[in-house]
């Protein structure tokens, strides 16, 4: 039976306020009123405000997908060098030192991040043929958060989210999260993979791997993933062809 995460429905007809607004402004496309109008949004918690580093950042993230069961992914980056460039041809910094411009240390690289639900990508985005793994169906999920790189008023550089919108026009499930690909497979790191390894090299057979994978761990891998990853392994020389 599928699990249901603990989230909350609100409807369009109710509460058709500054939110509504806010969200349609984010979109291009034009809906009809009766779209959204009997719409569904499912709220979700929402993610730590502020953060030491982008690495501190991304165990977060980690944490926070695999408590709240969404799949999320970077849609946008803006390095160091471009915000940079753009405070410097600011009209209140020209003739300006550098020292004089609040610019961004090159250590916290990148500037910005956005992310989004994999599911958030427009159509005109999918038409391009760019992060393919990534579009798996074409809802326009409205989740999205900006993570930026701030200086606060008491001088310390933070990480800090911004535009966030915790909503999703669809489900929210276990199930769901388990079948993306990001979250099915077992990745490179994995604490499995020595054991995988010895399972390969002794020549087991595909079945033997899968099953080793399923009873061993929550990655709900396909045969397909699992011939894959033998297949990639043997590939980079490890293992023989036999």
């Amino acid at each position: 039976m599928e699990e249901e995460v603990s989230t909350t429905r609100t409807s369009r007809r109710s509460g058709r306020g500054g939110a509504e607004a806010k969200w349609g402004r984010r979109h291009g496309k034009k809906r009809s009123v009766s779209d959204v109008e009997d719409e569904e949004l499912v709220q979700v918690p929402a993610f730590e405000t502020q953060h030491a580093s982008w690495a501190s950042l991304e165990v977060s993230l980690q944490e926070y997908m695999e408590a709240t069961r969404q799949k999320i992914v970077i849609k946008e980056v803006i390095n160091v060098g471009r915000r940079n460039a753009d405070l410097r041809k600011q009209i209140r910094f020209q003739g300006c030192q550098d020292s004089e411009i609040p610019l961004v240390p090159e250590s916290w690289e990148p500037y910005q991040r956005k992310y989004i639900y994999t599911h958030g990508w427009s159509a005109r985005e999918r038409s391009t043929g760019k992060r393919v793994s990534h579009k798996l169906l074409t809802t326009e999920c409205p989740f999205q958060m900006i993570a930026q790189v701030c200086k606060r008023p008491d001088g310390v550089w933070r990480i800090v989210m911004k535009r966030e919108v915790y909503q999703h026009n669809h489900r929210i499930s276990d199930d769901i999260y388990r079948s993306h690909p990001g979250i099915r497979q077992v990745p490179a790191e994995s604490p499995l993979m020595p054991g995988i390894e010895m399972l390969v090299e002794a020549e087991a057979g595909t079945s033997s791997v899968y099953n080793y994978i399923r009873e061993n761990s929550n990655h709900r891998v396909t045969m397909d993933d699992v011939r894959n990853l033998i297949g990639r392994m043997r590939k980079r020389g490890q293992f023989s062809m036999k």
